[in-house]
């Protein structure tokens, strides 16, 4: 079963693309956010779902407790939120590296991975 596409680990990898996508495209062609509150919650969300998107991916295609695979999307989905930071502040001209940035994707990998934890507890005592 660990070869075979799931909902989740198609959902995962389009939605790492599209952030990877979101992220690389000049700023003068996204959508403007008039509060700054506004954009790092966009931030916070997105990294969100990818943690949960990328533990349930992780959980389905191998061994490992929720609580596990929890941990590797959490740390995993940090990861990718700072090399992209890294890339903009680098690599692209018409984008810049925003440690505010970093801060609410790693509130989004938090909440993320509390859900998580939240979720496989609440179900191991019904179980």
């Amino acid at each position: 079963m660990a070869g075979k596409l799931n909902f989740w680990s198609v959902f995962t990898f389009v939605w790492a693309a599209f952030i990877l996508i979101i992220s690389v495209m000049p700023a003068k062609e996204l959508p403007t956010v008039s509060l700054w509150k506004a954009d790092k919650l966009a931030h916070a969300i997105v990294y969100l779902l990818l943690t949960i998107s990328l533990a349930l991916t992780l959980r389905k295609s191998t061994a490992n407790s929720g609580i596990k695979a929890g941990t590797v999307a959490a740390a995993s989905s940090l990861f990718y939120g700072i090399i992209i930071e890294i890339i903009q502040g680098s690599v692209l001209v018409n984008r810049l590296f925003d440690v505010y940035d970093i801060v609410a994707n790693t509130f989004g990998c938090v909440l993320g991975y509390l859900a998580i934890i939240f979720t496989q507890r609440r179900k191991s005592k019904f179980v």
